[in-house]
C-alpha cells in the first residue's frame, strides 16, 4: 500500500485514492485510516450474511494531489 500511494503522490495525474471495504474488516478499515484515508460513504446493506444480517461496504478516499 504505501508504494502504491507512493506512487500516486508522484504521478500529478493522480489526485485521489479511492476504495472500498466491508464494514465487517476492521482490520483494514483501521489500517486505511491511518494511511490518511477517509470515509466518504457506505452502500448499505450490500452483502446478506444470513437471515436478516447484512454488511455494508464502506468506501473509502485519500486526496494525494494538489
Amino acid at each position: 500500500m504505501n508504494e502504491l500511494l507512493g506512487w500516486a503522490r508522484s504521478d500529478p495525474r493522480v489526485e485521489k485514492v479511492e476504495l472500498q471495504v466491508r464494514s465487517s474488516n476492521e482490520p483494514a478499515i483501521g489500517l486505511y485510516r491511518s494511511l490518511g484515508f477517509v470515509e466518504e460513504g457506505r452502500k448499505t446493506r450490500r452483502v446478506k450474511i444470513g437471515p436478516g444480517e447484512y454488511i455494508d461496504d464502506v468506501y473509502m478516499a485519500l486526496w494525494v494531489g494538489q
